[in-house]
């Protein structure tokens, strides 16, 4: 399963994948 940062980083959205991470983007991915 992708989360939405994985999703971001494979479409090459950077500024979305950053915002994800400031966002905690991976605390719902274990």
């Amino acid at each position: 399963m992708l989360s939405p940062l994985d999703i971001a980083v494979l479409s090459n959205n950077r500024p979305m994948a950053k915002m994800l991470i400031s966002f905690g983007g991976r605390e719902g991915s274990q």
